[in-house]
């Protein structure tokens, strides 16, 4: 029979000693995944079911433009605060927007990924706007998601 490695009364300290050293643990709080939940995934998802029939019977050219403000440090290796659920709910929105397109055919959607802290301070350009939304509407049906 095999004999089984026991821990020490020392080691079982160091260990916890190691245990209450860990700061920031908290995965997300609770009013992150409230707000989050509630405006991006719960808001989003409402709006369109409420706008979409009417987009559909009254537009020649029916489309939806879901636009996340996608911030550039998010390529950083290190995942800041707040990160985790934020970028859940943008997959959960992109996810959404394509998968509608393969449920209704006339509909044409696409994602845009944009980060705001790239704008101008304090004001929202022509030249910004043009930046946004000329790529959108070039690309629109083309591809699922660009960034700008």
């Amino acid at each position: 029979m095999k004999e089984s490695i026991l821990t020490t009364d020392e080691q079982v300290r160091e260990i916890l000693k190691k245990d209450d050293d860990i700061t920031n643990f908290e995965v997300s709080t609770r009013a992150e995944v409230h707000y989050t939940g509630k405006e991006n995934i719960e808001g989003f998802a409402s709006l369109v079911n409420m706008f979409l029939r009417s987009m559909l019977m009254t537009s020649k050219s029916p489309c939806l433009i879901n636009v996340d403000n996608i911030d550039s440090k998010v390529k950083d290796l290190e995942v800041q605060d707040g990160q985790i659920f934020y970028q859940a709910t943008v997959q959960f929105k992109d996810t959404f927007t394509n998968l509608l397109n393969k449920k209704i055919k006339e509909l044409k959607t696409i994602n845009v990924h944009v980060s705001f802290q790239d704008m101008p301070d304090n004001e929202f350009s022509i030249k910004a706007a043009n930046r946004i939304g000329s790529k959108t509407f070039a690309y629109i049906g083309l591809k699922q998601t660009i960034k700008v």
